[in-house]
C-alpha cells in the first residue's frame, strides 16, 4: 500500500544539488526529495518505488566511451558474437508469436545455440546500476545501467536474459566490468543470447507493451547499440554541434524562442526550476485545459537532442505526455516527472527544420483525488554533429 507521504507547501525549499551545472547550463545530479509522491501500489510502478525510496543518489559518472558488453572489448566482439535480431526487425515484428517491433538487438554466440552460455557480460561504459533483478514473463535477469555523455545527456544500456546477475542496484560500474553472465531469460525459455539495448529516455526496466507496437515510438527512445558503439568507442566522443537552444517558461531569450500557454485559471506560479522559477497545474483524467508550448528559433534542418527539466519539486504527475514536433510529424513522449529532480531528461532525438516545438498539457489520465501536478519548466534543443 503507498504511504502518505506528501507534496510540501509551496512555499517549501527547492532540493538542494548535489553537482554544480557544467557545460552549457546541464545538472548532473539533485539531492533525494523528500516531498515526492507516494510509492504506486502496481507491480509495474516497482522501480518507481525503489528510486522514490532510495535514500542516496550516487553521482553517474561520466563515460570514457563505450565498448561492446561481450567478447574482446579492445578490438571487435564480432570474431566470436554475431547479431541476429536487430532494432525494429521486420522478421521479429513479422513473427505472429512476437508481433513486436524490437527495442535493442540480440547477440549471439558464432557458435549458435547454448554455446555462448555463461558468457561474461561486460558494462559498455562508466555508469551506475539503476536495476539489477528478475523480470517475467520472459525477461529473465536484467541489468539496467545510466550512462552520462560529456555534454551531461543521460543514456541507458542494459542487459537482458542473464543468467547470473554480479551487480548490485546503485552500484558504479566501470567501462568493461562484469556485470552478470550470459543467459537464457526466465524459466530458460529463449536460446541462450543477450538482449543488448540503448535507451535515450529514463523506461522502466521490463518495459515493452504497449511501446513496441509502435515502431515510430520505439525509434524515438531507443538507438541501434551496434551503430551507437561504433560511434562512440573510448576516444571517439563528438562534442556537439554547437550550444543549446532553451525555451523556459521563466523568460527566454527572444532569440532563441518563446513559450505560450493557453489562458485559462489553475496556473500557479513554483519557486523551483532551472532558472528558479516554473509553472505548474493539476494533472486531469481526459479534460484538456491548461497547455504549454515552448517554439525554439532553429537554424535550419539538422538533427537535435531534446531534453525537458523536471524541477526538484511542483512535479508529481507520473504521466506527462510531451509532444516533440519534428520534420516526420509529432512523438508523444512520456515522462514519469515525479521520478525526477532537478534535472534534464531527454525526450529523443529528433530531426527539425527552422523551428522546434514541444507541447505539454494537464492531460495525464491521472484525476480524482490524486491532486498530481504537472510542471512546465524549460526545453532544450541541443544540436547534434
Amino acid at each position: 500500500i503507498a504511504s502518505t507521504t506528501r507534496r510540501g507547501a509551496p512555499g517549501a525549499r527547492r532540493a538542494p544539488l548535489l553537482a554544480e551545472d557544467i557545460g552549457w547550463n546541464v545538472v548532473l545530479v539533485a539531492a533525494p526529495r523528500a516531498d515526492r509522491l507516494p510509492v504506486a501500489t502496481a507491480t509495474a510502478d516497482l522501480a518507481i518505488a525503489a528510486g522514490a525510496l532510495r535514500e542516496a543518489v550516487a553521482e553517474v559518472p561520466v563515460v570514457d566511451g563505450f565498448d561492446p558488453p561481450v567478447g574482446d572489448r579492445a578490438a571487435s566482439a564480432w570474431h566470436a558474437y554475431k547479431c541476429d535480431t536487430v532494432l525494429c526487425d521486420e522478421a521479429y515484428h513479422a513473427d505472429p508469436q512476437l508481433r513486436a517491433w524490437h527495442p535493442g538487438e540480440d547477440w549471439n554466440g558464432v557458435g549458435g545455440g547454448d554455446t555462448d552460455l555463461g558468457d561474461p557480460i561486460f558494462a559498455a561504459g562508466h555508469g551506475r546500476v539503476v536495476a539489477a533483478g528478475h523480470f517475467t514473463p520472459s525477461w529473465g535477469n536484467v541489468v539496467l545501467v545510466e550512462h552520462r555523455l560529456p555534454d551531461g545527456t543521460a543514456i541507458w544500456s542494459q542487459y537482458a536474459h542473464l543468467d547470473t546477475v554480479e551487480v548490485a542496484e546503485g552500484d558504479i560500474v566501470a567501462r568493461g566490468q562484469r556485470v552478470g553472465t550470459l543467459g537464457k531469460g526466465a524459466n530458460n525459455v529463449w536460446k541462450a543470447h543477450l538482449h543488448f539495448e540503448i535507451r535515450l529516455t529514463e523506461l522502466p526496466a521490463n518495459n515493452w507493451r504497449p511501446m513496441v507496437d509502435d515502431r515510430d515510438q520505439v525509434l524515438a527512445h531507443y538507438a541501434a547499440p551496434r551503430g551507437f558503439i561504433d560511434a562512440r568507442r573510448p576516444g571517439m566522443l563528438a562534442t556537439p554541434a554547437g550550444p543549446p537552444i532553451v525555451v523556459d517558461t521563466a523568460g527566454t531569450d527572444p532569440s532563441h524562442g518563446s513559450f505560450a500557454r493557453t489562458d485559462v485559471p489553475n496556473w500557479f506560479e513554483s519557486p523551483a526550476g532551472l532558472h528558479g522559477g516554473a509553472l505548474f497545474t493539476f494533472a486531469s483524467a481526459a479534460v484538456e485545459s491548461n497547455v504549454g508550448t515552448w517554439t525554439a528559433a532553429l537554424p535550419g534542418e539538422r538533427r537535435y537532442l531534446v531534453a525537458a527539466f523536471v524541477p526538484g519539486r511542483d512535479a508529481t504527475t507520473r504521466n506527462a505526455v510531451y509532444g516533440v514536433s519534428h520534420v516526420g510529424g509529432v512523438a508523444q513522449v512520456r515522462v514519469d516527472q515525479n521520478r525526477h529532480s532537478d534535472v534534464w531528461v531527454t525526450l529523443g532525438q529528433f530531426t527539425c527544420r527552422d523551428v522546434g516545438t514541444v507541447r505539454l498539457s494537464d492531460v495525464t489520465g491521472e484525476g480524482g483525488g490524486l491532486r498530481r501536478r504537472v510542471c512546465f519548466d524549460a526545453v532544450r534543443w541541443l544540436p547534434l554533429a
